[in-house]
This record gives C-alpha cells, structure tokens and sequence, in this order.
C-alpha cells in the first residue's frame, strides 16, 4: 500500500474517467435520467407544487402533509430513484476497475445488488446517527430550554455545530473508497466495504480529509452553477401555469443532463482516483 498524494489522487482520477469515459457516461447519464423519468411518470404535479412544497400542505400544523399530497408515487420513486443513481456508481467503478472485461449485463446486475444493499445499509446508518448523535442533542437543548438558560443553549450549539461539521467531513474521508473497494471485489454487502475503506484509508486520513476540504469547495460553487441553469432551463420549459407538460418533460431532462451528469462523473472518479492511490496494484492495467 503506498502514501497518498493529492496530485496522484486526481491524476488517477482523471485516468480512470478518460480510459473509460464512453461506459462511464453511459452508466452516468442512465442514474440521472432514469430517475427523473420515474419521479415525473409517478409523481407529475405543477410547476408551482415542484418549486414550493409548502404550496401542497393543506393543514399549517402538519409538516408532513406536503409527503403525503404525492402520495405512494413520491415513496416509490424516492426508493426506484436512489437505487438507480447508486447503481450507475457501483457499475461505473465495477466496469473500470476490472479493465472493463466484464459483459455489461453482469456489470449491472451485480451494481443493482449492491446499490440495494447499500440503501439498507444507509437507512440503518441514519437511524443509528439520529439515536447516537441526535437524540443526546435533543436532551441537552431540552435540559437547557427547561433551565430557561437560552443563552448557553445557544453557545452549546455554537460549538457543536463546527465540531459535527468536522466530524462528518473525516468519516466522509474514512468512508471515501466504500464503493470503489465493494465493486473491485464484487462484493454486495456494504460491512465489506466500510471495512475496506476504513483499514485503507487509515494511514493517509488526514492528506484524504483536505483534499476532500478542497473537492467540497469547488463542488458548491459548480452545483451552485449548474443548479442556476438546471433551474432556468426547467422554468423555461414549463407550460402555461406551470403544468407538466411536454415542453418542461423536454427542459426536465435537458436540465438534468446539464446539472446532473457532470456531477456524477466526478462522484465517480473521485472516489476511484483515492482507491487506485491506496490500492495502486496493477493500475497500469486497469488503465489501459
């Protein structure tokens, strides 16, 4: 296992996509479209009611009425959708890391298992964040707002919130090559993975936490960007009144394809780019 570098991480990146860019954008625009389809198929609704939620709550006192005006669409799409874009990952990384040698129709059979297990494994994950992490907070704000002592309530926030802002930017380091480490061994279950990256990432942790620093950054500033056009372009299409039409179905997709696509080969890369630096054995070949 070699040290890590942030110039080799990106050239390796930048080698991964180029040596399979066709696949990978095929896989890529599959993960944002296809969704998009779903959620339009199953959910449609106006303009307005995509734009501004709150326009659908019939009752002010219940936050979850918005959810519940989509209906089982919006819970199957949601579902359908996430599985999709995870997959178009796993069959991205699956694809380059086995020098693309693989038959594609096993390439996405094995990236759907693995995106399925993965949303299991994310909704416990979830779960057991809100417990650990959230219900502890809840208490000490109720403590506090009991005590009447609003002020201390607030420094206590003041601190945490940079200190959990960290502490997920350094799992997200730790956890970074989850997906690369699952589709080079073909592996489904997503415990294999945590332990992989966590054992490879180990030693180069804080060099991975500020290049991840530096990626963050310029991702805000692209999806602030692209989500500008995405939205103008959606707005552009929509018909009269904002009803689903034709047109804005058109400007949904072309929105999609600019906002989404470039977003997701870079999700793609990234990730590999930090693998191939851990795990540098037989790079060569692979990128060829």
């Amino acid at each position: 296992m070699n040290g890590f570098s942030i110039g080799e991480a990106w050239s390796q990146a930048v080698a991964f996509l180029s040596a399979h860019f066709k696949m990978i954008l095929i896989y890529a625009a599959a993960g944002v479209l296809l969704p998009l389809v779903i959620q339009l198929l199953l959910i449609g609704g106006t303009l307005e009611s995509m734009l501004d939620p709150q326009a659908m709550i019939a009752s002010g006192d219940n936050p979850f009425a918005a959810l519940g005006a989509f209906g089982a669409g919006f819970v199957v799409a949601a579902i359908l959708g996430q599985i999709i874009q995870s997959a178009s990952y796993y069959a991205s990384w699956r694809h380059g890391l086995s020098g693309g040698t693989e038959e594609p129709a096993s390439t996405v059979t094995y990236a759907l298992g693995a995106a399925a297990m993965w949303l299991i494994a994310t909704i416990v994950l979830v779960i057991a964040a809100v417990l650990l992490i959230g219900l502890p907070l809840g208490l000490l704000g109720a403590g506090a707002a009991a005590g009447g002592d609003a002020s201390s309530l607030g420094g206590l926030f003041l601190i945490l919130i940079p200190v959990m802002f960290f502490l997920f930017l350094w799992l997200g380091a730790r956890l970074s090559v989850i997906g690369p480490a699952m589709a080079d061994a073909r592996s489904v279950n997503p415990l294999y993975g945590i332990a992989a990256s966590w054992r490879l990432t180990g030693p180069s942790q804080w060099p991975i936490l500020g290049y991840m620093v530096v990626l963050l950054i310029g991702f805000i500033v692209l999806a602030m960007i692209l989500g500008m056009i995405a939205a103008i372009g959606m707005i552009g299409a929509a018909g009269a009144g904002g009803e689903l039409s034709a047109g804005m179905f058109i400007g949904t997709m072309i929105s999609g394809i600019i906002a989404g696509i470039p977003i997701a080969l870079a999700y793609v890369a990234i990730p590999a780019g930090i693998y191939r630096t851990l795990v540098p054995n037989n790079a060569g070949d692979v990128f060829a």
